[in-house]
């Protein structure tokens, strides 16, 4: 009986019911751009082996008790974040071959702001700003997850599990919107004659140290290139300040000035459109309510007790 128990249904809460979900849309898309894609069998295994992760290692991790469970969700959560983040961008070149959006986002910011904000930067442009920008932008992965930890850490289960929920919904919303409205960033397309008339810069960005580096290893570390629309750096890290101050206030502070770095380094390193923030903070707060009223539900099909 005790193993029956284990394989049931009732060893998978509502985090691991959305990941299921979406590697399983993940798999369906990529069946059906076979021959479309360069790397169709490696990505359909990774999509395999994160289905299977994600029904065998619950099970054995919840053994361990919720805090255990927690934490092997977290990892995973963010994890499989950044695979999905690999792959989304073949299924863009399967489904949209040409795109010019960046024509399109450009005129919005020039019709609500009267121009590119992102040049506007270079008035206050220096070494050590562009320095700490691309080093604070540079952080945005291991915030997401370090808030998490935090949560974890000062046992604030029934919050730590809202933040779950709430995270992965809009990680997934980010993926799945790359598809259906492929954005190039600014300082990509800059360089392209397309956009000469429309966008450009009168100074290069110049750091001191790590700039260059860092700036060429998130460059080379993936060939994603349209991921732009919403603003993920700004949606994600304005929901990690919001729960970090859930979890202690000198978490609060310190995420607050992480996060709000973050959204600025965003124009100001020449990565986002204005339009992209405005989109991806009015998300933020659409998934925090979403994921409040989805908490109330999911609490009830955790695997092991929540403490509130």
């Amino acid at each position: 009986m005790k193993d029956k128990k284990l394989i049931s249904i009732q060893n998978y809460g509502v985090p691991e019911r959305i990941w299921l979900g979406f590697w399983g849309l993940m798999t369906i898309l990529w069946t059906l751009s076979y021959g479309k894609v360069g790397s169709y069998w490696e990505a359909e295994i990774v999509n395999i082996f994160l289905i299977i992760g994600l029904l065998t290692i619950p099970v054995y991790i919840q053994r361990f008790g919720p805090i255990a469970l927690n934490i092997s969700r977290a990892f995973f959560s963010f994890l499989s974040s950044w695979f999905a983040y690999l792959r989304v961008g073949e299924l863009i070149g399967a489904y949209h071959p040409n795109t010019n959006y960046e024509i399109t986002m450009i005129g919005i910011d020039k019709f609500i702001f009267g121009g590119n904000p992102s040049e506007w930067f270079q008035a206050v442009q220096t070494p050590i700003l562009t320095e700490y920008f691309q080093i604070i932008y540079w952080f945005y992965f291991p915030e997401m997850l370090v808030v998490g930890l935090c949560l974890v850490y000062f046992k604030k289960q029934r919050i730590f599990l809202r933040y779950l929920i709430t995270m992965n919904l809009a990680l997934m919303f980010t993926h799945i919107f790359y598809v259906i409205v492929p954005l190039r960033s600014p300082f990509y397309i800059v360089e392209i004659g397309l956009f000469s008339d429309l966008i450009g810069y009168d100074k290069p960005l110049e750091g001191l140290w790590l700039f260059d580096g860092l700036r060429s290893s998130l460059t080379d570390a993936t060939t994603m290139r349209h991921d732009c629309f919403p603003s993920g750096h700004t949606m994600h890290s304005l929901l990690a300040m919001v729960f970090a101050w859930k979890a202690n206030r000198t978490v609060g502070i310190i995420e607050t000035i992480i996060a709000v770095s973050i959204v600025i380094s965003t124009l100001y390193l020449r990565y986002h459109y204005a339009i992209d923030l405005i989109v991806g903070a009015t998300c933020a707060g659409m998934w925090y309510y979403i994921g409040g009223k989805l908490t109330d539900y999911a609490v009830h099909l955790e695997p092991l007790p929540v403490e509130d």
